[in-house]
């Protein structure tokens, strides 16, 4: 829920619980490498914002590089806790993915959210044939367990702070009509990968090929943008700055019960959130920054709208002319029977 100050509430946000043991790591000189941008909130929270490909081996590096050398108090990734299983990716290996089949769709169709999972399915099955086009020996997202598992080892917080997928995806099955569902469907199920010349495949090394792939799916459908692209934009900026809102109010309570622990607290990276997205998220973060937190927004951006009057009646209508067929046949052969 959001709070009547208009920031989003910390209950919102989910939390990546871990118990270590903290490493010091040697301080040394560390220069900000170009696909970071550093924002700053209203309470003075620093928020290093790293821009990631999610198939770059050079963006897995980077993401442990920045949270080994700065040790923020909070690592922010762009995660879902029904993605949290990402933060254990090996760093160096392929992780094994499920291919697609129809026992895959008919398992995600009966046994998951339905129409989100079968589309979610699909887009990991592409993401997957692209990073093996391009020759890449990670796992998209691998970045995320890189900067996950740096955290760990300094006993490092890390909010996963992305929206719900299957909201993400419910939310924009449900902005389309029904032919746009249908071309849409058509269209996941049987794209070709082959129509990507060399050039597409050296730029996808170091873009954000899921954003890119939604963006591209927007195009063909402009419905799908706000709920792929701009929604998610301004949900990671509000989860953001709901962390640099709640670190200020524990850093300011901390010191005004223990005055002398200010040096402690206010040490090497305390003050500093490092926040690991997409590339293509960055500018869509970096435009939402500095506006006031749209309560209502917020709000209706968390839920996945009612299906449209016409699905459902159409749903009925379905199951009604196929109960009635089934109905005709079985009498037709009662009948030859007497």
């Amino acid at each position: 829920m959001a709070s009547a100050s208009g920031e989003a509430d910390q209950s919102d946000l989910e939390w990546c619980e871990h118990q270590v043991d903290a490493v010091e790591v040697p301080t040394t000189e560390y220069t900000l490498p170009k696909t970071a941008t550093t924002l700053v909130s209203p309470e003075g929270i620093t928020v290093i914002l790293l821009g990631t490909a999610h198939i770059s081996r050079k963006s897995v590096e980077e993401a442990q590089e920045i949270v080994k050398h700065i040790q923020p108090r909070l690592v922010f990734v762009e995660l879902c806790k029904s993605r949290q299983g990402l933060l254990s990716l090996p760093l160096d290996d392929v992780a094994p993915h499920q291919e697609l089949s129809i026992a895959a769709v008919n398992n995600a169709i009966h046994n998951g959210n339905g129409v989100s999972d079968v589309i979610q399915l699909v887009l990991s099955h592409f993401t997957f044939q692209m990073a093996e086009k391009i020759g890449l020996e990670i796992t998209p997202g691998t970045e995320f367990a890189a900067a996950f598992q740096e955290a760990v080892k300094y006993g490092g917080k890390v909010a996963l702070g992305d929206r719900d997928v299957a909201i993400t995806l419910n939310r924009a099955w449900r902005a389309l009509s029904l032919w746009e569902k249908l071309k849409l469907a058509w269209g996941l199920l049987c794209d070709s990968y082959d129509e990507f010349t060399a050039e597409d495949l050296e730029r996808m090394k170091n873009s954000d090929i899921i954003t890119e792939m939604m963006q591209e799916l927007a195009e063909e459908f402009p419905r799908l943008m706000d709920p792929l692209i701009y929604e998610r934009d301004r949900f990671l900026t509000y989860q953001l700055r709901t962390c640099c809102t709640s670190m200020a109010q524990y850093l300011r309570q901390t010191l005004q019960r223990c005055p002398e622990a200010r040096q402690h607290l206010l040490g090497r990276g305390s003050t500093t959130i490092v926040a690991v997205v997409g590339m293509g998220h960055v500018d869509g973060i970096k435009k939402q920054w500095n506006k006031e937190v749209d309560v209502e927004d917020w709000e209706r951006i968390k839920l996945i709208p009612p299906k449209p009057l016409g699905e459902i009646m159409l749903k009925y209508t379905t199951i009604a002319a196929t109960v009635g067929i089934i109905g005709f046949i079985v009498y037709r052969r009662v009948a030859r029977w007497r």
